[in-house]
């Protein structure tokens, strides 16, 4: 859960590198390495729900991931439109801190097998 933590402060210096150049490449490169790690978390909680085919679960977590990509853009920009091109950065770490919150709410239905053999 740390690395939910640590990418957000990296979207936050992505916002303040609107104003501060040198944050932007900074930030983005430590965004990537928590991104990776972001990754293989959601992706073996997602293949590993209890009581779902892995081909629904497989299936499902690359609909709701792909779908999100596509339409990140398009609200990146109109956040930016509308307030300025810094928030669609605090937006998305607020959004990153909500689903962070949603895992550990859930976290009953996120058992690996990993943490059955504890």
């Amino acid at each position: 859960m740390t690395a939910f933590v640590f990418f957000t402060f990296c979207l936050i210096l992505l916002g303040l590198g609107t104003s501060i150049p040198i944050l932007v490449p900074i930030s983005i490169v430590l965004a990537g390495f928590f991104q990776g790690i972001i990754n293989t978390l959601l992706t073996t909680i997602a293949m590993e729900i209890p009581g779902l085919e892995r081909n629904v679960a497989s299936s499902s977590y690359s609909f709701v991931r792909f779908f999100g990509g596509a339409l990140a853009p398009f609200i990146a920009g109109k956040i930016g439109e509308i307030f300025d091109e810094n928030y669609s950065f605090y937006f998305a770490a607020i959004i990153v801190l909500l689903s962070l919150g949603f895992i550990v709410y859930h976290r009953q239905y996120f058992v690996t097998e990993e943490g059955n053999q504890k």
